[in-house]
């Protein structure tokens, strides 16, 4: 799956114009089991997360999904395509940068 993500990934857009995004509001109760009584702001910083992936998704060129995708493949064991696709794309971006930076230092 990550050979897959990496091929489809090509090179990160050029475009650097403030991302947008739609935000719709989860419909009900985030399904996170225990949730509330483990660490009461989870759910809050599970937005935000998905928020943020959802502004860059076109920086980051990412599959959109939705915050019940987000919320499955944080409860689901194992590997998942859905964080697998987030983090390689988080990764490139973080390698072209630091490249970038190194470029510029020398």
């Amino acid at each position: 799956a990550v050979a897959e993500l990496e091929e489809r990934a090509g090179k990160p857009s050029a475009d650097v114009r403030a991302p947008t995004c739609e935000r719709p509001e989860p419909p009900g109760q985030l399904p996170l089991p225990l949730a509330e009584s483990r660490t009461p702001g989870l759910a809050s910083e599970l937005v935000q997360c998905w928020a943020f992936a959802c502004a860059f998704s076109g920086r980051l060129t990412l599959t959109k999904f939705s915050v019940d995708n987000f919320v499955a493949a944080l409860c689901r064991p194992g590997h998942g395509s859905v964080l697998a696709e987030l983090h390689v794309r988080l990764l490139r971006a973080l390698l072209a940068d630091t490249e970038q930076l190194r470029r510029a230092g020398q």
